[in-house]
């Protein structure tokens, strides 16, 4: 819900999204991932936004073009590939000079649970603009139009560990990493709870998924996604069971999320897969 000005505001289903916010702009993509919300939103040229707040903490991303949010203590310039974060309750007003494309990232609980995650509490708004945040921007755009929450809550908490500092010393990378690998090779199947491996390990989701792509070169996530399709291969190699059967035993949602993964890691799909195979026997 937003405070501040009730003019254009319409109703939408969830009780996180930002109605006033929503109807500035055209919504091309929406979706709840555990405690997140995440509304993607294209702005026309020379679109103004009144001063109001939020219930709800938030991240905005600008994926194209630029906007300018005036919130208390500064005016931030928000070109492609910035990120801004703000707690609940802070008043701010927008400015678009340009077209934009912008994700907005909402916390359920008003602001990220950030004495569960290990991490300072953020009080105050604070933008930030570097290569790793883009390209985090930019994975949580084409995750969103995928549709793999999955990858959604690990891009998330690793862009909030980029955004703040961890509080505590940090454990051993290594066993971190460790921690993770043995969870993900006995699980692989099962739903992806960055919340359950990060308290094995006993660290916040945020340095776990940090962690784990600098010891592995891969999100969680894409490591998971990695060992399901090693199964799906192996399977098609010595099963005559229907691909949409061996999807699921996989731990896919259904075939088609299969074949989209299958394809994207191996350049071929699944189908064809089991053809070449066959054909060399």
């Amino acid at each position: 819900m937003v405070s501040g000005t009730n003019e254009g505001r319409r109703r939408w289903p969830c009780g996180l999204c930002d109605e006033e916010y929503a109807t500035r702009g055209r919504i091309a993509g929406h979706r709840h991932v555990h405690g997140f919300c995440f509304t993607l939103t294209d702005f026309e040229a020379r679109i103004r936004v009144p001063r109001h707040s939020h219930d709800s903490a938030s991240l905005t991303l600008v994926l194209e073009g630029a906007y300018e949010e005036r919130t208390i203590g500064f005016d931030p310039e928000l070109e492609a590939g910035a990120a801004l974060y703000k707690p609940a309750g802070e008043p701010h007003a927008n400015r678009y000079p340009t077209r934009a494309r912008t994700l907005l990232v909402q916390f359920k609980a008003g602001e990220p649970d950030l004495d569960r995650l290990r991490m300072p509490r953020l009080r105050e708004a604070f933008a930030m603009r570097t290569p790793h945040v883009a390209a985090l921007g930019r994975k949580l755009w084409r995750e969103l139009e995928d549709g793999d929450d999955e990858a959604l809550e690990c891009g998330t908490f690793e862009l909030l560990g980029t955004a703040s500092e961890h509080s505590a010393a940090s454990p051993h990378p290594e066993r971190v990493v460790q921690v993770a690998r043995d969870w993900l090779h006995a699980c692989y199947r099962d739903p992806l709870d960055l919340s359950l491996i990060a308290r094995l390990a006993d660290v916040s989701p945020s340095y776990l998924a940090r962690a784990f792509r600098a010891g592995t070169g891969r999100t969680i996530g894409e490591y998971q996604r990695h060992l399901r399709v090693g199964r799906v291969m192996r399977q098609l190699a010595h099963s005559n069971a229907p691909i949409a059967e061996l999807a699921l035993e996989a731990g896919f949602a259904d075939q088609s999320h299969c074949t989209r993964v299958f394809s994207r890691h191996v350049g071929i799909s699944p189908g064809v897969f089991r053809a070449r195979i066959r054909a060399r026997a």
